[in-house]
């Protein structure tokens, strides 16, 4: 959850702006503005970027977690490459 949101809160600024120019759906942006307003992705909240980081430090922690940490990289991306077959029924 915390990781939607720090991700959310980096692309804020940028959705917002497609908002307002019309590149997002007049019904969808509409939507979309409403959550972007929420106080959790205003820019004097800093819990969300300290989970984020906290997150990410332990991610890091020690040599074998920085390995672990690449091996499931891969299996990630294995995987979206196998779902995206899926869905496209490829």
């Amino acid at each position: 959850y915390m990781l939607l949101l720090s991700a959310v809160n980096v692309a804020r600024e940028r959705l917002l702006r497609d908002c307002e120019a019309g590149k997002i759906d007049a019904i969808a942006a509409e939507k979309l503005k409403k959550v972007l307003d929420s106080p959790l992705l205003l820019q004097d909240n800093t819990s969300i970027g300290a989970a984020s980081q906290k997150l990410h430090d332990h991610a890091i922690q020690d040599s074998d977690s920085r390995s672990s940490l690449w091996e499931a990289r891969m299996r990630t991306r294995d995987l979206f490459r196998i779902m995206n077959c899926v869905q496209c029924n490829k």
